[in-house]
């Protein structure tokens, strides 16, 4: 492995971070994260190059029936533990607009480690985002409503969901018709088309796309 913008993590390494996350103990996957920190990788590169493909690999163990509930469930505490531990936030710089933006999962929707990456990586570029995971549509939605932001990202990783992503579209657009929706997500990657025609603003398949995007949305808005 090696550092730096073209960091690519192999196979083995990647299931080796795997089987850590899930049998390591509960600092396995914390010391393995700080020695390839030590080599010198970003944050960005943690994130994005390193933990996403393991979440999307605990994505295909549990498909093939290869894992547990629980040790899918332990290892992704484990892998946002990272996440928070490698979180720098910076401050808003005066003088420029304020970059706000509400984070959420879709209803129903289990998957929020690559959500909680995207929001410490936007923090750490000024932005100022709230972050909800795991909330019912009624609470979410007044989440929203009483949110400053106009700016509401949303994280869709299943098929099953949906029906709840609709729901909250059309929610938002009557009670928030000021805010920008953009969805992301492994299954945005997958399948755009249902997605886009849902009337959202924008939809990213991947982390830069959905970077450019806010920063569009947050013209738009501002």
């Amino acid at each position: 492995m090696r550092s730096g913008k073209n960091f690519h993590i192999s196979d083995d390494d990647r299931d080796g971070l795997c089987q850590t996350l899930c049998t390591g103990g509960v600092r396995g996957g914390s010391s393995a994260a700080a020695r390839l920190m030590s080599q010198g990788l970003s944050i960005h590169n943690l994130y994005f190059d390193v933990l996403k493909p393991v979440a999307e690999r605990f994505d295909d163990f549990w498909n093939e029936d290869r894992v547990t509930f629980l040790e899918v469930h332990v290892a992704m505490v484990r892998l946002e533990q990272i996440v928070k531990e490698y979180a720098c936030p910076k401050p808003t710089i005066d003088g420029l607009p304020k970059r706000q933006a509400f984070f959420a999962t879709v209803p129903g929707d289990e998957h929020t480690a690559g959500l909680r990456m995207a929001a410490n990586i936007q923090r750490s570029k000024g932005w100022q985002i709230r972050l909800i995971t795991h909330l019912s549509h009624a609470k979410l939605l007044s989440e929203i409503e009483h949110s400053p932001a106009t700016i509401l990202g949303l994280s869709i990783g299943s098929k099953n969901s949906m029906h709840q992503l609709y729901n909250l579209v059309r929610s938002v657009r009557v009670s928030r018709p000021d805010v920008r929706i953009l969805v992301s997500g492994s299954l945005v990657a997958v399948d755009e088309h249902p997605i886009r025609l849902l009337g959202v603003d924008a939809s990213a398949k991947s982390f830069e796309e959905a970077e450019q995007m806010l920063d569009d949305l947050v013209e738009q808005t501002t």
